[in-house]
């Protein structure tokens, strides 16, 4: 079977539950954007992966962002899902459990960098300044979820992930542009 199904030069998309909307619908760009950080995601793995760079008591940057991209695609499993069908259609979802695990990378960044006075300016080198554009992606992403918040499940944790999301990508490159490898 082709990837190119053609089914979508109309402008439609097909959610989980095999109903359409358009692909300009809240759904699709939500999920859309996540997609995209995803990708991003990927990029900034790479770059750790060539660099060796370690999160002190955390491990390899690779292992942490391959779990974040792990729950990327739960992310975008249940954005994709209407909310009358997020529980029967889905096995897994994001829970509580994801958000301590961002928060406590959060912690344990901050207790290595210190405090932050004023704005950070990105561009230290390209990890860091990576780990700034896919923070701006997520933040993106969370706007647009934020947007399709009615569509979302009454028990859905995805606004608290993203958020978190975005401010671990923060202190990520603020971990990285003072060199802790």
């Amino acid at each position: 079977m082709s990837i190119v199904s053609k089914k979508g030069d109309d402008g439609w998309t097909t959610l989980i539950d095999g109903s359409s909307v358009e692909k300009s619908d809240l759904q699709p760009s939500g999920y859309g954007t996540v997609d995209e950080l995803f990708s991003f995601s990927g990029v900034l793995k790479s770059l750790c992966k060539e660099n060796n760079i370690i999160i002190q008591d955390k491990g390899s940057a690779v292992d942490v962002l391959d779990k974040i991209q792990q729950r990327l695609i739960v992310l975008m499993a249940e954005l994709a899902t209407p909310k009358k069908m997020v529980s029967t259609l889905l096995k897994d979802r994001i829970k509580e459990e994801d958000i301590i695990f961002i928060e406590e990378l959060i912690y344990d960044l901050e207790n290595k960098t210190g405090k932050i006075d004023g704005f950070v300016i990105p561009g230290a080198n390209i990890i860091e300044a990576s780990s700034h554009f896919a923070r701006t992606i997520c933040r993106r992403a969370e706007r647009q979820i934020v947007a399709m918040r009615s569509s979302l499940d009454e028990n859905s944790l995805v606004i608290p992930f993203i958020n978190r999301l975005s401010d671990f990508f923060f202190i990520f490159a603020v971990y990285i542009s003072k060199d802790h490898r």
